[in-house]
C-alpha cells in the first residue's frame, strides 16, 4: 500500500522500515504497516501509481 507523509517537518525517519520519507512523497509498504502508520493524523493514503502508458507504435 501507498502511504503519504503529510505532517508538519520536512521529512521523518520511519526506523522499524528503515525509510526516511519526505512530505508528500508517496512511498509504497506492506499493508500492516500502512495500517499502523495510518493510525497517526500525520499519514495518508497516497492513490495507487499510475501504470506507464504505452508509447505510440511500440509492440506493445
Amino acid at each position: 500500500m501507498r502511504v503519504v507523509y503529510v505532517g508538519p517537518h520536512d521529512a521523518v525517519e520511519v526506523p522499524e522500515l528503515g525509510l526516511v520519507v519526505r512530505r508528500g512523497e508517496p512511498v509504497e509498504v506492506l499493508d500492516g504497516d500502512a495500517e499502523q502508520l495510518l493510525k497517526q493524523d500525520v499519514w495518508d493514503a497516497a492513490p495507487a501509481a499510475k501504470a506507464p502508458a504505452a508509447k505510440k507504435g511500440s509492440d506493445a
